[in-house]
């Protein structure tokens, strides 16, 4: 049985058994809280436990993977990072929008879950300036010590741009850093492994203390996030690659049709990559070379969809806390969005241990990641398909663009 199918299952028997716990209907309610809280803990605690390391030496790894593409043009680069940088930049902000139009999860005010760790708080803009300075510029050791999300990222851009800028010279320290990030994956994998039982207690302890308003605002956020995602994938993207090329969008898309369908039904990039190389050199004419590193490129490190969804799911559990993010705390939330979607696809359940390290960023708990860890599989489908989308609008960029 595959561990998304264990984690649907669990997520059901929690809900189920919640609510008929809260309707009176199971002998010693307590006693079976009290082990739901357990595995709660041990769950979302083994993932705290792995998060900080795991972030730095993802984020620095994947950063220095571009070292392999050093063959390619100056202006194919250029043009390849501006592009995915602008393009996952407007994805996040897109998230934030719909969900700043919608509301999802506004008035249900969850007790089980209060925001804990640091905060930005709302002061003076300079004193708001000079702390969010400080905040990710942190000494690294301190920063792994009060679980400080965003110093870390910092940290390990700066160590990854480092090493790729030295090359030779830290070939050693290279490797190293790649191993540890290997480790830190099986690590993850064997968190995993427990973590229907967590997805039973955390969501166990949600219905049974919850009304279904909560779970109304979780079939609205869906929506939401469906409709964000989409927006994103055939109205601003289709227009940055019309802004550029003055090519037609949804022709391109139509020709495309085939890796974005594979992208959907896979719900992975790197799987659905063979099928996007094909697609962009034989239906869209690029170029072999440039097809290969762009869309190779793009599916390490071109994520829009899912820092989209990062975004929005952030912004959705401060609603449902009734937490009013300050407009520097919804930039962090951009920006590590951003980041965390370029280290994601080399994490196992990246969706899931992103999200904690989005939510943490700005003070929220990671234990809401049991909230969406259930409708994560649905999500993904969509967002992958945006994702490959990216690429490929990206190759084509680059194709006219280079031939100039």
């Amino acid at each position: 049985m595959s561990l998304n199918t264990q984690i649907a299952i669990a997520a059901f028997l929690g809900i189920g058994m919640g609510v008929l716990a809260q309707l009176g209907w199971i002998p010693s309610p307590e006693t079976l809280g009290f082990i739901a809280k357990i595995l709660g803990v041990v769950f979302t605690s083994g993932l705290k436990l792995v998060l900080m390391p795991l972030i730095f030496f993802t984020l620095a790894s994947s950063i220095l993977h571009l070292r392999q593409h050093r063959h390619g043009m100056r202006r194919v680069w250029q043009w390849t990072l501006g592009y995915f940088g602008v393009s996952v930049i407007i994805a996040a902000i897109t998230g934030l929008c719909f969900v700043h139009l919608f509301k999802p999860g506004v008035g249900v005010h969850l007790n089980w879950l209060t925001a804990t760790g640091p905060t930005i708080v709302q002061m003076d803009p300079q004193k708001v300036s000079l702390d969010f300075i400080k905040n990710a510029l942190q000494n690294p050791v301190a920063a792994l010590a009060n679980q400080n999300v965003f110093a870390i990222v910092v940290f390990a851009i700066v160590v990854g741009v480092g090493l790729l800028k030295l090359g030779k010279k830290t070939e050693y320290a290279a490797q190293l850093l790649e191993e540890w990030a290997q480790l830190m994956h099986w690590c993850v994998q064997v968190m995993m492994r427990v973590a229907p039982l967590g997805v039973f207690g955390l969501l166990y302890q949600l219905a049974a203390t919850q009304n279904m308003a909560l779970f109304q605002q979780v079939g609205l956020f869906i929506v939401v996030v469906f409709g964000g995602t989409l927006w994103h994938g055939f109205i601003n993207t289709p227009f940055i690659l019309w802004i550029l090329t003055r090519k037609n969008p949804y022709k391109v898309l139509w020709q495309a049709q085939q890796p974005l369908i594979t992208a959907f039904s896979t719900a992975s990039s790197s799987a659905t990559l063979p099928v996007t190389m094909e697609t962009v050199q034989t239906k869209l004419g690029v170029d072999p070379s440039i097809g290969a590193f762009v869309t190779s490129l793009g599916a390490t490190v071109n994520m829009d969809g899912t820092a989209l969804y990062e975004a929005m799911a952030a912004l959705f559990v401060a609603n449902l806390l009734g937490v009013h993010l300050s407009l520097i705390q919804q930039v962090v939330v951009v920006i590590v969005s951003c980041l965390a979607s370029i280290g994601a696809p080399g994490i196992p359940s990246a969706g899931m241990v992103t999200m904690m390290m989005v939510l943490q960023a700005v003070g929220l708990p990671g234990e809401a990641v049991a909230i969406l860890l259930p409708i994560d599989r649905l999500l993904d489908t969509v967002r992958t398909m945006v994702n490959v989308e990216g690429d490929i609008v990206g190759a084509v960029i680059v194709q006219s663009k280079c031939e100039d």
